[in-house]
């Protein structure tokens, strides 16, 4: 699989959802659970559910399902003229990780691209590069209604809205991590009681566990680059040379060594050097 492969189209599926509705990451399902469990409001999801759970459990085995948490995204409301429910711009559903998401809409479907992206493992950097390396030529979208499986390898962004009007959208996300951020909706039904977790003003991976590990793999990175990390530290790095900073205006990036903190701002497309900041324990 690579960066720009299609999702599955699963087929249409009615959905009589009439209730204004914002519910993000509701865990429906514990992991070594095995049946669902919602609150009645949601019944009018029932088909979608049922769908999804059917194919994942086909398709990855009984096994991974038992394992898995699964969680519902679920908004019926007034979509003004030229807005979204989400933040714009190309992404992947669980990058870096082995999460699968099912996403169903009634209008302004998801917009899928066939570029065969080269991404950075970085949740941050790889944005910039969706955006750089997408071809116009290659977006792709399903019909309305249609149940579509995402794994991280289906890079999209949100669908065209130009007419404004009542919409509902609802993602089924299937993981072996809690998704554990302030703001997502806890369903009393179950019993669960996780320490949540900060969200950031930017895109956030859901589950802090992966957020953690990147970070982890970040500072890794920096240990074994420590030839290239004094270079930059020293100013002696060319812009040309960092093969990261891709189209964004400003990159930011925090690194830790052995207890201390940098962090180092790139200007793109610019002749200034690397400028580092706060230079703790070096």
């Amino acid at each position: 699989m690579k960066y720009g492969d299609l999702p599955r189209n699963l087929g249409l599926f009615e959905v009589p959802c009439h209730e204004m509705m914002f519910v993000q990451y509701l865990p429906i399902k514990l992991a070594n659970q095995t049946c669902p469990t919602y609150d009645k409001q949601f019944d009018c999801f029932n088909q979608i559910i049922g769908a999804a759970v059917g194919n994942f459990i086909d398709t990855f085995g009984s096994d991974v399902w038992d394992e898995s948490y699964v969680y519902l995204t679920a908004k019926h409301m007034y979509q003004v003229p030229n807005s979204s429910f989400n933040r714009h711009g190309y992404h992947s559903d669980g990058f870096m990780t082995s999460d699968i998401n099912y996403i169903w809409s009634d209008k302004f479907p998801t917009i899928f691209n066939t570029t065969k992206f080269n991404l950075s493992l970085d949740d941050r950097i790889s944005i910039g590069e969706m955006e750089e390396q997408a071809v116009k030529e290659n977006e792709i979208t399903y019909a309305d209604k249609s149940l579509v499986r995402l794994n991280q390898y289906n890079i999209h962004k949100v669908g065209d809205n130009s007419t404004g009007g009542l919409r509902t959208f609802i993602k089924l996300s299937f993981s072996k991590d809690k998704y554990d951020l302030i703001g997502n909706a806890h369903n009393h039904l179950l019993d669960y009681n996780w320490e949540m977790k900060e969200r950031s003003i930017e895109r956030n991976i859901p589950q802090t566990l992966i957020q953690e590990e990147v970070v982890k793999q970040k500072s890794e990175w920096v240990e074994v680059n420590k030839i290239t990390w004094q270079m930059v530290l020293n100013e002696s790095l060319n812009l040309e040379s960092m093969n990261t900073l891709n189209t964004l205006e400003t990159f930011e990036e925090e690194y830790i060594i052995k207890g201390g903190v940098y962090k180092i701002i790139y200007k793109v497309k610019s002749s200034e050097k690397p400028r580092v900041e706060q230079l703790i324990g070096l």
